[in-house]
């Protein structure tokens, strides 16, 4: 009777202990999975993350191209006027001097049509200005003929004070005359020996040609 005690005893012990062991491992098994759900959980939240940070950019981008769309297809019918100040500020911060000018590929009428388009999207009117220039030392210097011994695309704003403002985009460079409102004029020499960080360098020039449009 002692044995048979003894014996179901003992069953009784490792029938406990091996379902203590099947506990232990499916604990363990659930600690693991909990732990891949976990990790899948924290991916799937990266991921989201990532696809959010994604579609922001698309939304940006979508909006850089429709402005741009804007700019290029849609005309100025009530432009605004800038003043002097805030058009200065916004060239300050336009990165179109920065580019490289590239011979044949990146050339001054690009530079102009980037500000123009850039400006466009502020609501204002950057018009592009064309020239037909010669230095002293060219034949066609003070000579009444539209044509330069150079060609220069740039551009000019007027700003609520009435002035034309000439710029350079591909160096910044802002200059006017000191009537309000006066533009260019054929056949005429202008004095650059104080403007600088412009193509025709700080000395004089002759405009044999003029023109503008945007």
């Amino acid at each position: 009777m002692l044995i048979g005690l003894t014996s179901g005893l003992g069953i009784a012990i490792f029938i406990g202990f091996d379902m203590n062991t099947k506990f232990n491992d499916l604990a363990k098994d659930y600690s693991d999975l909990m732990n891949d759900y976990n990790d899948l959980m924290n991916d799937y939240s990266n991921l989201t993350d990532d696809y959010n940070d994604l579609m922001n950019d698309y939304s940006s981008l979508f909006a850089d191209y429709n402005s741009l769309q804007d700019a290029f297809e849609e005309p100025l019918t009530a432009p605004d006027i800038p003043t002097y100040f805030e058009f200065k500020n916004w060239l300050d911060i336009d990165n179109t001097n920065t580019f490289d000018y590239i011979n044949e590929t990146w050339m001054c009428g690009d530079f102009s049509a980037m500000l123009m388009t850039r400006a466009k999207s502020m609501n204002w009117r950057v018009r592009i200005a064309v020239m037909e220039y010669s230095h002293d030392i060219d034949i066609n210097y003070g000579i009444d003929t539209p044509y330069g011994a150079y060609g220069h695309a740039f551009c000019f704003i007027e700003c609520s004070d009435g002035y034309i403002y000439y710029i350079e985009p591909q160096t910044d460079a802002v200059w006017y005359w000191t009537s309000v409102g006066y533009h260019f004029e054929m056949w005429e020499e202008y004095d650059f020996t104080n403007i600088s960080d412009t193509v025709w360098g700080e000395n004089w020039l002759w405009v044999n040609y003029y023109n503008y449009f945007g």
